[in-house]
């Protein structure tokens, strides 16, 4: 009896070298589907709560939205020189001072 596959290999190694044009190293694609996998999982956990914090009963397609566009900011801003703007922006788009920032000298 074969193994049962957790992710196509072949269709992962694919798509990274349609992308980066450079072939993979013989496992790169595991750590690549496990990578994906992290951030699928952190990105359902951050969407959970807010939606709960807003009152939903259910995860919607906007609440994911709003979860990557912060997302999106913060690392906009932790690799920005300008990081008291991009605080400011964070402050006002998510109504608190974010968490996982470094704000240090305020």
């Amino acid at each position: 009896m074969a193994a049962q596959k957790l992710y196509p290999r072949g269709t992962v190694k694919r798509i990274v070298k349609a992308h980066s044009n450079r072939n993979m190293s013989k496992n790169a694609d595991i750590l690549i589907f496990l990578d994906y996998m992290l951030f699928m999982q952190e990105l359902m956990r951050e969407a959970s709560i807010r939606s709960r914090k807003s009152g939903e009963k259910h995860i919607s397609a906007n609440t994911v939205r709003k979860v990557t566009e912060v997302r999106h900011l913060r690392k906009h801003c932790a690799d920005s020189r300008d990081r008291k703007a991009c605080h400011r922006i964070l402050v006002c788009y998510h109504g608190q001072k974010p968490l996982s920032m470094d704000m240090k000298g305020e």
